[in-house]
């Protein structure tokens, strides 16, 4: 799918007042700690450990939200 069905950039822009710089910062901030939230997840699917995973997906949403990822918010909604 093309980016802009994927993305919606709108709310890290309305937040750091298009600062580019700002964008860049909570963006590679939340790259750096998706994938050992993706393990934790994984971890805890494996271990069935509901509580855990609802508490990972919960506090994941408004991280995707932020850097406007609107597919991934869907599915986790």
């Amino acid at each position: 799918a093309p980016a802009s069905e994927l993305l919606d950039l709108g709310f890290i822009r309305n937040f750091t007042e298009n600062d580019q710089a700002q964008m860049v910062y909570f963006i590679r901030k939340f790259i750096n700690t998706i994938p050992g939230d993706l393990v934790s997840i994984r971890q805890s699917i494996e271990a069935a450990d509901y509580d855990e995973i609802f508490r990972i997906a919960h506090m994941l949403k408004p991280q995707i939200e932020f850097v406007g990822i609107v597919k991934a918010l869907q599915a986790i909604r």
